[in-house]
């Protein structure tokens, strides 16, 4: 399961109590709880550290292998020539990316990485170091695109700004935002992404604000659905290029509403 945003992604290391590392704002009293999947395996998101980068790296790699979003964006006619020769390099930038989001807090994992998710907090204020890197990395990444992969992650950046502005208006600057999420492929099912994003509803609910995100698959639409997460805009990728053969790519602008601490509590009392 994958929902992945144009940029990169962050947080520390906390042994087994969580709570010491929450989100600010976040109740973990009766949510961690919740967050234990009954079906499957007992997960306890931590935050993001050091020693998950290796894993984090792999399990986003091949999490989005089959993404709709990753292959308008990475692969083209003039891909390959330049894919594999640069690979290693653009894995090390993505590792230097990863670094900052574990020196920023706001990166959490289940098993060390076989899933991970950042969040988007707006009261984060991100560190002068971070900037810099993020800035550094990005340059780096476009001497390593060719010319129409450039030229489709422009037109990525420009739809989605437009359909971001169109969906949340003002709201933006105020709501929680599930940046990425990806499980593994052998660990999907388990019950991982679910407890990440019940991370997110819940840091939103203690504050009174809604949450979005991007999803880059339609068929992720249910399991977004679950947690009240509703189509607000619909953008599409590849219908402005004529290198680009397959139907249009439809990218989903997500967001739910957040359900007060009285409500909650009336529904359990059912």
């Amino acid at each position: 399961m994958s929902a992945f945003n144009s940029d990169g992604f962050a947080l520390q290391h906390s042994d087994d109590r969580t709570s010491e590392q929450m989100p600010q704002g976040l109740d973990v009293g009766e949510d961690v709880e919740a967050l234990r999947p009954a079906k499957w395996e007992t997960v306890v998101p931590r935050p993001m550290q050091y020693r998950d980068i290796s894993t984090v790296y792999d399990t986003t790699r091949r999490a989005s292998v089959d993404d709709p979003l990753n292959r308008f964006l990475k692969y083209y006619p003039d891909s390959t020539r330049r894919f594999d020769v640069h690979g290693a390099a653009q894995g090390a930038l993505m590792y230097l990316s990863f670094a900052g989001e574990v020196r920023e807090r706001v990166s959490w994992t289940i098993g060390r990485g076989e899933s991970y998710l950042r969040i988007g907090d707006p009261s984060h204020k991100t560190g002068i170091l971070t900037k810099l890197i993020e800035r550094v990395v990005g340059l780096l990444m476009g001497l390593l695109l060719t010319s129409e992969q450039k030229t489709r992650r422009a037109e990525w950046a420009r739809k989605l700004e437009e359909a971001t502005k169109a969906a949340l208006g003002d709201d933006a600057t105020r709501m929680v935002e599930l940046t990425s999420v990806a499980t593994a492929p052998e660990r999907q099912g388990r019950g991982y992404a679910s407890a990440l994003v019940r991370l997110v509803t819940a840091l939103a609910d203690a504050r009174g604000v809604g949450s979005w995100l991007v999803s880059s698959n339609v068929a992720n639409r249910g399991f977004y659905a679950a947690f009240g997460y509703k189509v607000a805009r619909t953008l599409y990728l590849g219908d402005e290029d004529p290198t680009w053969t397959l139907p249009p790519v439809p990218i989903d602008i997500m967001v739910r509403e957040p359900i007060c601490v009285a409500e909650k509590q009336a529904a359990h009392s059912l």
